[in-house]
């Protein structure tokens, strides 16, 4: 029983956590196209760098498809000079998202997933 709620709440906390993620991304990218501080996508990546960052410490093989992912999508950014396609913004920030959860679901436990 003991187990059961500390998934629930990391279950929990990791959505609010990727809900924070998801916010301050999606605002960020916005405020500097507003402002024409400097490109969108290059303000997402950095956010990316600076979560990944913090959950490096979980040794997840999700989290290296993260940083590859983000690392690929800023690369192709680059060399192509458009922002990739929608879809690949989801399933990329889906692999974020899903990290957070574990990670946090990882802490509370006191076995490894």
């Amino acid at each position: 029983m003991d187990n059961a709620v500390k998934i629930t709440t990391g279950f929990a906390l990791g959505l609010f956590l990727s809900s924070l993620y998801l916010g301050s991304s999606f605002l960020a990218s916005y405020l500097t196209l507003y402002w024409n501080l400097w490109n969108p996508a290059t303000t997402w990546f950095l956010i990316g760098v600076m979560t990944y960052a913090s959950l490096w410490e979980s040794e997840s093989k999700l989290c290296a498809i993260g940083i590859f992912s983000i690392a690929g999508m800023w690369i192709y950014y680059i060399i192509a000079g458009i922002i990739p396609p929608l879809w690949i913004y989801i399933v990329v920030n889906s692999i974020v998202c899903l990290n957070i959860i574990i990670t946090c679901i990882k802490k509370r436990l006191p076995i490894h997933l």
